[in-house]
This record gives C-alpha cells, structure tokens and sequence, in this order.
C-alpha cells in the first residue's frame, strides 16, 4: 500500500506540473497584474465570504502567528529533558499546530510511544485523521501542498513566501488532482477532504486558509485594516508553508513523517473540562491558544485541568502501561522535569509547565476549599 501511495503521490505531483498551461477553474478570478497586493487579497475574501462551505471543518489552518509556534517548540525542548521519551503525546486537532512538536521531538531523537488527536468538534477530529492520512501517503511535501491546494510548487519553481503567495493562489487548479486524491483516500474521509480542498485550492468558505502569512518576511498590508490583516477571530488561517512549523522545508515534513510512522494514534471526542486522571505516564498535553481566553478555559477550569493531569487528587499504586509505578508522591519542591520521574508538560501558546505525578492541588494553586468541593 505505502508502495503504492509513493507511485501515487509521484504522479499528483507531476500531474500538477501542467496546470500552469490550463485554463482556471470556473468562477475562480485570476487576478490582474496591476491590482495591489491588498486589492487581490481582499477580491479572494469576498469571494470566500460570497461561497460559504457548511462542510468546512472549524480550523483548516492554524490562527496563530509563525513566531508564536516557533516559540512553542523552543518552550518545549528546552523543557523536557532531552533523550528522555515521551509516552503519550496528547495535542488538540484544531489547525495542527501541534505537529510542530512532534517533529521537533523527532529531530531532537526523543522517541514518542503514543499520540492523542482530540477536540470536541467531531468534524474537526475527521480533519485532523485526514490530514495524517495524506501525510502518510505523500512522501514528499511538495505532493502534500498540491494534494490540498491543487497546485504544485515544485512546477511553479519559486519558494512561496507572504509577498508572492497570491501568485502561486492564481496559478490554474489541476481539476486531476482532487479525483486522484480521492480514490487513495479511506471513505469516511473524503467527504472532509472534499471541503478542505474546497476551502484551500478553490479559495471557497470563510475565513480562507493561506500557504504562507509571513514571518521574517511580512505581508505586504500596510494599507490593509488590522482587524483583515491578522490570523485568527476568524478572519485569516495559514499553513505558514517555508515559514514555521511540521511545513516549514522538506526536513520538518520528513520528521513529521517518520514520528507518524511507527506510532500508536487515537482520536479522541473530548472537552478538556471533561478530562479525568489519566494513567501515570511521561506526557505532553498540547493545548494550542485554549488557555489564552476565558472564553475557551478560565483560571478555574485551567486550575481543574492541572490538578487533573498532575494525578487529581490521590496518588495510583498500580503500574500502567507504561511501567511506571508511584508509591509516594514526588518531592514538594520538584518543578523541572526529571528523566524517568512520571508526569504532564502542560504546553500551550502561554506556557510549558512540568506537572509532577501526584502533586496536589494546593501546590497548584487551587484553593482548598474549591479543591474539597471538587473531591466531592
């Protein structure tokens, strides 16, 4: 089956070599070489907003900045100790952006036994198994990017980047690409795929998710409104292809490859104030932007949360599966990670905090009162 997807994958990608001779889908508007930059990017947001996709998943690209998921994976090397293995990795579907992590911990040789995809959106949890999917059957990133964008940047023969994107946006979609894609893929998932490549190649459903949106080099917007301008509110979504994250060259595509690989992967339905102790493990919970509003998590259902993934309120006695065994709880002044010791690294766009196995939650913050009440 790999063998074959890697054929497959082969021929999407060159498939896509000739587009650029191909007239453009209908209804999609090549722009006009003497419009703005803003004046283009705001034809494809009106027409995005004009075709609304009911089927679109919730997040088809990541709202946050490419600093900001830079700076998530250098909170995580720096926390978790390196050539220490990581049991469970738990990451929120939303955008993906937890990818990011996973590759990096694959660069840096730290082995990841297990890998937790969950959300409470149903569709966005079918996301996020189909963007797996595709990165399992295309080999390289090129035939990724062009099996979601219907366009092939190796055909194009310029590195995309936030000041020539729309270019690579108005090269004609390779109407071959979808149905190929289609018939490699499981059935349950081309429904979703259908939608997101509505969403990316044909520029359909609101807000539009974007290759690149600018990192070192920025967007040419400056007379463009902040509030259009921006990731995230939703508004704009990007996949920051050769600017950060798991898309950023060929080696990070790679990495995620190989950790997706040989690992176990669950999707789980989940609302993270539903979450009960899990098993005594050493684990990363990636919990993207969610802790950045109360409108997601306030202090009180973060401090929940905590006490939680920190062993609730009692200390386990018997092993999991992951051999550890805990008899007593830590030492009260423990708060960096230690080889071998079991607990949670709590990674958000805020924070990367080590929460040792069994630690209670007066140590967390948790008013005593509040944390009886919760006993209860």
């Amino acid at each position: 089956l790999l063998q074959a997807a890697a054929v497959e994958s082969t021929a999407v990608a060159a498939a896509s070599a000739g587009a650029a001779g191909e007239v453009a889908a209908p209804g999609l508007t090549t722009s006009s070489p003497r419009q703005s930059f803003e004046e283009r990017m705001l034809q494809q947001q009106d027409r995005a907003r004009e075709l609304p996709r009911q089927d679109r998943p919730r997040y088809v690209g990541c709202t946050e900045s490419a600093d900001v998921r830079e700076s998530v994976v250098r909170s995580l090397l720096r926390t978790w100790p390196a050539g220490s293995g990581v049991d469970e990795f738990w990451t929120v579907a939303g955008g993906l952006s937890g990818l990011d992590s996973l590759a990096a911990l694959q660069g840096a040789q730290v082995p990841v036994a297990r890998l937790v995809i969950f959300d409470r959106d149903p569709l966005q949890l079918s996301y996020g198994e189909l963007v797996l999917t595709l990165i399992g059957l295309f080999e390289n990133r090129d035939a990724f990017v062009a099996a979601l964008f219907g366009r092939s940047m190796k055909a194009w023969g310029r590195l995309i980047g936030a000041s020539n994107m729309l270019d690579f946006l108005d090269v004609p979609i390779d109407e071959r690409i979808e149905p190929r894609v289609l018939e490699m893929l499981p059935s349950h998932l081309r429904d979703v795929y259908t939608a997101a490549f509505a969403c990316a190649a044909r520029r359909e459903g609101w807000p539009l998710v974007w290759p690149s949106f600018g990192y070192k080099e920025k967007l040419p917007l400056r007379r463009l409104p902040n509030a259009k301008r921006r990731l995230g509110g939703g508004r704009n979504e990007a996949l920051h292809i050769n600017e950060a994250g798991w898309l950023k060259d060929e080696i990070s595509y790679e990495r995620a490859r190989q950790a997706l690989a040989g690992i176990k992967v669950e999707f789980r339905s989940l609302e993270l104030g539903d979450l009960r102790s899990p098993a005594v493990a050493r684990r990363v919970v990636f919990i993207s932007n969610i802790d950045g509003s109360p409108q997601f998590m306030n202090e009180q259902a973060l401090g929940r949360l905590r006490l939680e993934l920190s062993g609730g309120t009692g200390i386990q006695s018997e092993p999991d599966r992951a051999g550890f065994r805990d008899s007593s709880a830590p030492d009260e002044g423990a708060r960096g990670t230690r080889e071998g010791q079991p607990g949670t690294l709590l990674l958000s766009t805020r924070r990367a905090e080590w929460l040792p196995w069994g630690m209670m939650g007066a140590s967390l913050g948790v008013e005593k009162e509040e944390q009886e009440q919760y006993e209860e």
